[in-house]
């Protein structure tokens, strides 16, 4: 009797259904990575130019959904000092590798 069920057109309506909604979850979830992923890019390069207030608004809504993963991954990568004078910190390159 399974056997049958599993030959069984509507079996096969089911599984195609599944898998249309499994695309779509999945194509849903690359889109939300790349969006955070330009999102955390916008952080970073901001970052670097310390003429803009990064307290005003839009600056401040994206370090508020980005500055969480970028303080996790920094747990566990510690800035590397060259010299003594020179320091060097390698989390951000190794969150966009992780987002990537």
């Amino acid at each position: 009797i399974v056997n049958q069920f599993f030959k069984t057109k509507m079996f096969l309506e089911l599984l195609e259904k599944i898998q249309s909604n499994i695309d779509i979850l999945l194509t849903l979830a690359l889109f939300v990575l790349r969006c955070y992923r330009l999102l955390c890019y916008t952080t970073y390069t901001f970052d670097m130019f310390p003429i803009v207030n990064p307290y005003n608004w839009p600056l401040s809504f994206i370090n508020t959904l980005t500055r969480p993963y970028f303080r996790f991954i920094k747990k566990f990568f510690k800035a590397v000092y060259l010299g003594g004078i020179i320091r060097f910190d390698i989390s951000p390159i190794i969150a966009f590798l992780l987002l990537e």
